[in-house]
């Protein structure tokens, strides 16, 4: 006996035709019951200074975009009705209704991106939901997190600031740290040393949780194995701190040799745009670099196959 013929006759919703016009119906109703999030919510997080969410905009083009690729694979991945599907979808339901009573975002965002996977999944089987997991849990990059992950910005300002002081002294500036703020003793501004507090929007958490999410974008369609992606998800951490050192280090180089006021100024902001372009740069290249390693190892295996098939000849 399948696994579908013991399930309810509610779960037997017969052709598959039938089944995607039921998951149609759900899915507007999901609109209908999230459209705070969607028309409110989510876009005055985009908007807010605070989060830096401008990237966020582009997150649901790239999983109709990847859906789209991928409809192929997901229109054959389509099987019987799962009622461990079904079951999935309780807490996601639960999780959505306190997010809409409690006006709680990112409990909605959860909730809905939650229930376009396990919907398909109560009707369509694990494997559809298996096609359909990455290029839509990609939305969960539209939640607000850097105010979310606010504990994290005080060990990167203070890694930022270390790191910077350390390697400014080594190039011989005379430079002094105290905390987060960095002070440059022979550049004086007003009667006082030029000074550079490592503020929270500073810390690089924004810059790590973009550089994340153009990451994982890039990684699916410049990479072919999901190991591949995972090591370019994990270097873009680290890029994207190194970036921000940087930052620091070319607003102290400015005001020591150009203009304090255009460092805290316009020079403050325009870098933050050069740093994340090198951000991405570094990101392609270590792409490239993956690309090609396991290019040479395929021809190094090819080589050998030739030599041995020739010796046996």
């Amino acid at each position: 006996m399948r696994n579908f013929d013991i399930i309810s006759p509610v779960m037997r919703v017969g052709t598959i035709k039938s089944r995607l016009i039921l998951m149609a119906v759900a899915f507007v109703a999901m609109v209908i019951g999230f459209n705070a999030m969607i028309l409110n919510h989510l876009p005055s997080m985009f908007l807010a200074p605070e989060e830096d969410m401008d990237y966020a905009w582009f997150v649901p083009l790239f999983t109709v975009a990847v859906l789209w690729m991928e409809r192929r694979r997901i229109s054959k991945s389509l099987g019987e009705p799962s009622i461990a599907g079904a079951f999935a979808t309780i807490p996601f339901l639960f999780i959505g209704l306190l997010g809409v009573r409690g006006l709680q975002v990112r409990f909605e965002l959860l909730a809905f991106v939650g229930l376009l996977v396990t919907i398909p999944w109560a009707l369509f089987g694990a494997k559809c939901a298996k096609r359909l997991l990455f290029p839509v849990a990609c939305l969960l990059f539209c939640m607000p997190m850097a105010s979310f992950l606010a504990i994290f910005t005080v060990p990167l300002r203070l890694l930022v600031s270390s790191v910077s002081t350390g390697v400014l002294s080594l190039c011989g500036m005379e430079i002094v740290r105290h905390g987060n703020m960095i002070s440059l003793p022979t550049v004086i501004v007003d009667g006082k040393p030029f000074g550079v507090g490592i503020a929270d929007p500073c810390s690089g958490l924004r810059s790590i949780v973009a550089l994340v999410a153009v990451s994982v974008g890039y990684g699916y369609f410049a990479q072919r194995t999901w190991s591949r992606r995972a090591v370019l998800l994990a270097c873009s951490v680290p890029i994207a701190v190194f970036c921000n050192i940087v930052r620091i280090m070319s607003i102290c180089l400015i005001a020591r040799f150009a203009s304090p006021s255009y460092a805290t100024g316009q020079g403050h902001d325009f870098l933050g745009f050069i740093v994340f372009a090198l951000g991405i740069y570094l990101t392609v290249l270590l792409s490239d670099l993956l690309n090609k390693t396991p290019h040479r190892a395929r021809s190094a295996g090819a080589e050998a196959a030739a030599i041995k098939k020739m010796g046996s000849t």
